[in-house]
């Protein structure tokens, strides 16, 4: 499973703990019609819609692939992302169950203890050009530099870095992490402390060992508007260079 979808990744700020607060965001999805990916395994993706949040399970559509049910039904965890309005809406659960729910096929889990809310501007993360990438100096938690390697992604959320395998520290250096400093062009600099999101090794594509996902903690208002910013400007030099290339074609 991808490592964004990682619900403890995400900060607190962001969850819904409250069980009323929680039903009435579930059953706002289902009157909505909302469709919802429920991830689980490996690459595993079902497509359903909520049916009903039962004071102590939610229901949702079975799947049409009876393959997709059966791997769905087997995983231990999985995973729930919906974009209402642009926000998404998160949360994990474990088993499913297979039920019955008007005659027809349905599954069931618990309902969630948490569920996470996001403002579009919060989760949408930048993969940044590399050959123009800036380069994020990591920092241990007594001030030490432990190195300066390329940004990888960015959001408001946080940041991913590429660590070379010439460096010699690859997954060992993850746990060390506590601050970043970068310098986004024409925009500021985001000096930050961070949390651990992940630390995902790589195949040696492009010389790189692994990339480390990194999550702000306390980012303050003039720096999350930098890298909206920033995030901006390079989508929009993303757009120029993909009409040139169609022009030119």
């Amino acid at each position: 499973m991808s490592p964004d979808l990682d619900i403890d990744g995400i900060e607190e700020r962001f969850f819904v703990h409250g069980r009323m607060e929680i039903l009435a965001l579930l059953n706002e999805l289902i009157y909505r019609h909302e469709p919802v990916h429920i991830h689980f395994g490996v690459n595993g993706c079902l497509v359903t819609r909520l049916l009903e949040a039962r004071e102590q399970a939610l229901v949702f559509e079975a799947g049409k692939d009876a393959e997709i049910n059966r791997r769905l039904a087997t995983s231990p965890s999985c995973v729930f992302v919906a974009w209402p309005d642009g926000i998404r809406v998160q949360f994990s659960a474990d088993q499913v169950q297979q039920v019955s729910w008007g005659g027809s096929a349905a599954c069931s889990v618990a309902i969630p203890a948490r569920l996470a809310r996001l403002q579009r501007q919060e989760s949408f993360r930048v993969l940044v050009p590399q050959p123009q990438a800036p380069h994020v100096t990591l920092y241990a938690g007594d001030g030490a530099i432990l190195g300066a390697w390329p940004l990888h992604d960015l959001s408001a959320g946080g940041l991913s870095v590429a660590v070379e395998s010439q460096a010699g520290l690859g997954l060992a250096l993850a746990p060390k992490i506590a601050r970043v400093r970068l310098e986004l062009a024409g925009h500021g600099i985001v000096d930050n402390a961070v949390i651990l999101r992940h630390a995902t090794a790589l195949t040696q594509r492009g010389g790189f060992a692994c990339r480390i996902g990194l999550g702000f903690v306390g980012l303050q208002e003039a720096m999350r508007v930098a890298i909206l910013r920033y995030i901006v400007d390079v989508e929009h030099a993303r757009r120029n260079a993909r009409m040139a290339s169609r022009t030119e074609g």
